[in-house]
């Protein structure tokens, strides 16, 4: 779940920092979320604009803030050691492309800037033609958890991966239940019900 903050400046338009995008972006990527789940705040109004790392505000689909999202997102260094599974790419892909082409359409003259990415564009190129993998991952960010502390097994950088049969994904025995998120989180927040313990997960 993920929760967005933006500040209302007029009825037709919210701003939000181009960091918080990408890294809300970013955690479904990852999580492999649907892209109908995660992509949905570029689209749904009021128009969404953009506060870049240099002070200056733009249309969500500035072609800087499309390579904060390629740099940050589809070239991330956690996704290029444990990948989420190639259709889903391939799936993410298009649909930002596609939510990319639609703000350029309706775009007018002072959007000049609003273009599609050519490095995404490539990326997106190579997802069609490229092989599946029997393989992927999953990757869930604990930080901000208060029971992190008790849990040496996460890396250092908040983050934990893991493998999954990209064959299967969409299978009822391979999906990753919210219920089991939210239990992970419990057993973080109170190691004392469990230290010492034998668990069995059915």
């Amino acid at each position: 779940l993920f929760f967005f903050l933006w500040m209302e400046v007029a009825v037709d338009k919210r701003v939000l920092l181009v960091g918080d995008l990408v890294q809300t972006i970013l955690k479904g990527y990852r999580a492999m979320l649907w892209p109908s789940v995660v992509l949905p705040i570029l689209t749904a109004p009021p128009t969404l604009y953009c506060t870049l790392d240099s002070g200056e505000t733009v249309k969500w689909a500035h072609t800087d803030v499309q390579q904060s999202i390629y740099d940050r997102v589809i070239q991330d260094s956690v996704c290029q050691l444990y990948p989420p599974g190639f259709e889903y790419r391939k799936r993410f892909v298009r649909r930002l492309v596609e939510a990319i082409g639609s703000a350029v359409q309706s775009g007018s003259e002072e959007d000049a800037d609003t273009e599609l990415y050519e490095p995404l564009l490539s990326h997106f190129l190579f997802l069609l033609n490229g092989t599946p993998d029997n393989i992927c991952y999953k990757t869930y960010d604990w930080r901000g958890l208060s029971g992190e502390q008790h849990a040496p097994h996460i890396q250092v950088d908040g983050v934990t991966s893991y493998r999954v049969s990209a064959a299967g994904f969409e299978e009822v025995g391979l999906a990753s239940w919210e219920a089991g998120l939210f239990l992970a989180e419990f057993v973080l927040d109170q190691p004392e019900l469990f230290k010492g313990k034998r668990c069995l997960e059915l």
